[in-house]
């Protein structure tokens, strides 16, 4: 059910739905025009805003935005330990995809076939095993830097972007 807001006069909001709030108005097909709307001040409240793992969703007081009311915020995350656990979650998002690419699940399972007796599953179960040490280096090392204070937290894609790339058997370049 799609709730909407009236601006009371002293700035704050009544929430509630549009029967409710207009208990003696009817509308065509049940739902208020945009024009009756924008009229009368009443606002339809949206809170489907955005996040990802830097960012959370927090519960505000109401506030216009834009076309609608909105309940909640999004504030950046600054936990260090949730930031770390968001960076370090990309880096095996990435490890993982690779992986997949190569026809395994995971990188945790691709690299099961480290003893296979099968050649070329044995050879990408080794770099998979060698490129995971170097990405957790890499992550490790850059979020200490960060930690420590000599030198700014990256954005997240860059920070992806950056880390080392997988060097399958047989290939010249890193993909």
């Amino acid at each position: 059910m799609t709730r909407y807001a009236i601006q009371n006069d002293d700035g704050t909001f009544t929430i509630d739905s549009i029967g409710q709030l207009y208990p003696n108005v009817s509308f065509a097909g049940g739902v208020p025009s945009s024009t009756w709307l924008k009229e009368n001040r009443v606002y339809a409240v949206v809170d489907d805003l955005q996040f990802d793992a830097l960012t959370r969703r927090v519960e505000a007081d109401p506030y216009v935005d834009g076309d609608v009311v909105r309940t909640v915020r999004l504030e950046p995350v600054t936990d260090f330990e949730a930031i770390t656990n968001a960076y370090i979650g990309a880096l095996q998002q990435e490890m993982d995809a690779a992986a997949r690419r190569q026809g395994y699940d995971d990188i945790k399972s691709g690299i099961t076939y480290l003893e296979s007796s099968i050649q070329k599953f044995a050879a990408e179960a080794h770099a998979m095993h060698k490129w995971r040490d170097a990405v957790w280096t890499y992550g490790m090392t850059e979020l200490e830097a960060v930690r420590g204070g000599e030198k700014p937290l990256p954005p997240l894609d860059e920070f992806v972007a950056a880390m080392p790339q997988i060097q399958w058997q047989g290939e010249d370049v890193a993909t």
